[in-house]
């Protein structure tokens, strides 16, 4: 396998076995490794669907000390997607939290910051960087009831410049940045390079909720608000989401996953406005072996979008293991 995925599992491995280990028994450490095959049929997500087959290598590194009541983590993840008849893609997350629980662990706030690095060969506009940085807060309510609030904000920066439409109109004395001078005060369409920059505002509204210690359900609210340097890209999105999950036996765990959300782009001089509706939901099933968590996942999204080629339906099954230590 490419020499991307092996530099990138030595790089963990380093990090994992560097990480300052105390003798107080509350330090924990953990890593998990997973592999997994299946398909994905419309992998751009695009009304034109390419599908193809796939393979994901992962590998979950964590670290968490407390210093008193003061509790601070250190994460890092990285996958490899090996599709077999589209380019591969691979990325790299890691991230520091620093949390202090009071009124006895009922409210906890948290800061919390990581990094991406994302590089797709097949789909090579949406490779960036981006950097994270934020602030969480969980209530635990009552026994099997907790809130939770969290405000981010992010910087992605794309690796590659964006092919954009432009317009000029000619007034007859010249030609002026795209413009035709045989059609004077005719408004004239050409296409430029641009830099692409997000800012991107995060906010989460959580509720958890257990019916018994073996069922729980997660509902979800989210506002996104995204300031790009290119304005077909800027949008404000609304969603909404839920996850059910039950276990059985302390070996099987079942999840159910639905959600809905719809976003409203920048309005652009020459273009419509644009609106995309985007319905998802999943399935989980886990089998768990001692250390060893057997899974078969299924998602299927659609979106239905006002832009032409936006609208599509995709579907992706894959099945694996995690190995954790």
């Amino acid at each position: 396998m490419k020499n991307t995925i092996r530099s990138i599992i030595i790089l963990f491995f380093i990090l994992f076995f560097i990480c300052p280990i105390s003798g107080n028994p509350a330090d924990t450490s953990g890593l998990s490794l997973e592999s997994s095959a299946g398909y994905n049929d419309n992998v751009p997500k695009i009304s034109d669907k390419q599908g193809s087959g796939f393979a994901l290598y992962q590998i979950n590194i964590s670290q968490s000390f407390d210093f008193h009541s003061l509790k601070t983590s250190l994460s890092a993840l990285g996958a490899y997607h090996d599709y077999f008849h589209v380019q591969d893609n691979y990325y790299l997350n890691a991230g520091t939290s620093l949390s202090l629980p009071v009124y006895g662990g009922r409210i906890i706030p948290s800061l919390f910051s990581d990094f991406l690095l994302f590089r797709d060969k097949y789909l090579t506009q949406d490779s960036k960087n981006e950097i994270r940085a934020g602030i969480s807060l969980q209530w635990l309510v009552s026994g099997p009831f907790t809130l939770g609030i969290s405000y981010a904000r992010h910087r992605a920066d794309y690796r590659e410049d964006v092919q954009i439409m432009s317009s000029a109109t000619y007034s007859g004395s010249g030609s002026q940045n795209n413009a035709d001078s045989r059609f004077p005060g005719k408004q004239t369409m050409g296409r430029q390079s641009s830099a692409r920059d997000d800012r991107i505002q995060h906010t989460v509204f959580q509720a958890v909720y257990y019916f018994s210690p073996t069922m729980q359900t997660d509902l979800l609210w989210e506002h996104i608000r995204v300031n790009s340097s290119v304005d077909t890209e800027s949008y404000q999105e609304n969603r909404i989401s839920g996850c059910l999950t039950k276990n059985m036996n302390d070996k099987w765990e079942f999840s159910l996953i639905a959600g809905a959300g719809h976003a409203d782009y920048e309005s652009v001089p020459g273009k419509r406005d644009r609106q995309d509706t985007n319905w998802r939901s999943g399935l989980t099933a886990s089998c768990f072996i001692r250390a060893v968590e057997l899974k078969f996942q299924y998602e299927w999204e659609y979106n239905d979008s006002d832009e032409n080629g936006e609208s599509y339906h995709q579907q992706v099954t894959q099945c694996g293991f995690i190995w954790s230590f």
